[in-house]
């Protein structure tokens, strides 16, 4: 605890965040606005409404201290694993499973629409349930989705036409699901047999799986195909805006958010 800032330091971090350099009424909108010190909180003394720096964002009800709650975040953003972070925080599995998830559910919406060339490829997790994934060559960001069902010919046309452009060279291997990619309106398409031992294709996106897996099991040991999409989502963000991750600061910078009044 002794490497993170102090509990007053935090606080003036996540107020600038969230008001800026004064501070004002997140329903009027107006300054005129007393501190209690006694409550800790804000009076509006226009629209009298009571407001805190917890009550206005997503850390409302929150009973962790601020210090605790840097410190958590650190270990999400360093990867501990549950038990790691139990050890390194002091707090409980549920807690922290609760925060984590929230951590997740704030994470940035991805808007990619790749294009150039674009290696395609699905992982399964079982019989019922699956990820489709696509990687510019260029950029080296891929995009993940976990399909409602298990991955098939109409949910790889619907992952395509949502997250590549028309005007794309597509590497897949010899799957079925991939023999109508031209007639879809895609530029050119390009495949490979691995049971010929033929990678070279799609190499960048089977290690973008690689890193999936050791993602999964370093932080989570294993997880449910009913909430894959949420991981997936994570993993993506992590990939692919790597600088939310650098510090608890630049994630509260980016992902802590004014709820509405």
């Amino acid at each position: 605890m002794t490497t993170i800032p102090s509990e007053k330091k935090i606080i003036k971090h996540l107020k600038q965040i969230i008001f800026g350099n004064r501070v004002k009424c997140p329903h009027c909108r107006h300054r005129r606005i007393i501190w209690y010190q006694s409550e800790k909180r804000w009076f509006c003394k226009r629209c009298r409404m009571k407001f805190s720096l917890k009550s206005v964002s997503w850390l409302k009800n929150m009973k962790l201290s601020y210090k605790e709650l840097w410190l958590l975040m650190d270990c999400w953003q360093t990867k501990l694993n549950i038990q790691q972070t139990m050890n390194k925080t002091h707090l409980s599995e549920k807690s922290i499973r609760h925060w984590y998830d929230k951590f997740r559910l704030h994470l940035p919406k991805l808007d990619l629409y790749l294009e150039g060339e674009v290696e395609v490829d699905e992982l399964y997790f079982n019989r019922k349930a699956g990820v489709i994934g696509a990687l510019e060559r260029k950029s080296g960001k891929p995009v993940l989705w976990v399909p409602p069902d298990r991955p098939d010919k109409h949910y790889v046309r619907v992952f395509l036409d949502s997250a590549v452009h028309p005007n794309t060279h597509i590497y897949t291997d010899g799957s079925p699901f991939y023999f109508d990619v031209c007639k879809w309106g895609f530029a050119k398409h390009s495949s490979e047999n691995h049971s010929k031992f033929e990678f070279g294709k799609t190499s960048r996106m089977e290690g973008i799986w690689g890193v999936f897996r050791t993602f999964i099991r370093r932080m989570y040991h294993h997880i449910w195909s009913k909430n894959a999409s949420k991981y997936v989502t994570e993993f993506n963000v992590r990939f692919c805006h790597r600088e939310i991750f650098k510090n608890p600061l630049n994630y509260f910078k980016k992902c802590l958010l004014v709820v509405p009044a």
